[in-house]
């Protein structure tokens, strides 16, 4: 009998602890949206690898543009799908799905509250900064403006088609996943390259930590795809 209460105890404090854990990070104002389903709404500021610019190659490049090509969806079967709370998609404003790159869901596996960016972040601007410094670090140098880009600068134009994290529950321990992809076409260069990461940690409290760790892998990651493919650039890609 002792054995058996103590098994069923164990149980217990193990769901609590994944209920618990898929509301844990930090910051979080409560939100209700039905009895059943309490709303969370988190905000994370990302870590970026940090790059040692290199020494200086003679070539600029010019990254014209970058837009956020992900695609929300509302009731996605999907926790890999970019979606949000408090209203879905359609009553999402333009800064809240530039700024989301998560979604929290508890042990059943339902959706939550979304995690944002803090204002003055957003995923344009996340990968800028990763790429950006990534190809410092192999010497080139940067711009963003066309009036500071030189005759012979290297152009680029960049489109994200995903940059997501979620949450897969379990009994005793949790995994969060993300995956990042984006698209980069070379003025010059017929074929677009593409640069995609992933990253995966397992934990206990799906909390303020545990996501940032999880980011912080696939910036890494992405940081490191970023380097190797963009370092031959060369001035016969400029415009």
């Amino acid at each position: 009998m002792g054995k058996r209460m103590m098994k069923a105890t164990m149980r217990g404090l193990a769901l609590l602890l994944v209920l618990m854990s898929a509301l844990g990070v930090a910051g979080c104002e409560p939100k209700w949206g039905t009895v059943r389903r309490p709303i969370y709404r988190g905000y994370l500021k990302l870590d970026l690898p940090k790059l040692k610019p290199g020494d200086g190659n003679g070539k600029q490049i010019l990254i014209r543009s970058i837009r956020d090509n992900r695609n929300f969806q509302d009731n996605s079967p999907s926790p890999s799908t970019p979606s949000l709370g408090f209203g879905g998609v359609r009553r999402a404003t333009e800064d809240t799905k530039r700024r989301a790159i998560a979604r929290k869901r508890n042990h059943l596996d339902m959706a939550l509250g979304e995690i944002l960016l803090p204002e003055g972040q957003t995923v344009e601007t996340v990968i800028y900064d990763v790429v950006s410094n990534d190809l410092r670090a192999e010497g080139y140098a940067v711009v963003q403006n066309e009036g500071e880009a030189e005759a012979n600068a290297i152009v680029m134009d960049m489109a994200i088609d995903k940059f997501w994290g979620w949450f897969v529950p379990g009994p005793w321990m949790m995994a969060l996943e993300a995956e990042v992809a984006t698209t980069i076409r070379v003025q010059g260069l017929d074929k677009a390259i593409v640069l995609e990461a992933s990253a995966a940690t397992m934990c206990q409290m799906a909390d303020t930590t545990n996501w940032r760790k999880l980011f912080r892998i696939l910036l890494n990651n992405y940081a490191n795809t970023a380097g190797e493919k963009l370092k031959n650039l060369s001035a016969s890609h400029s415009r």
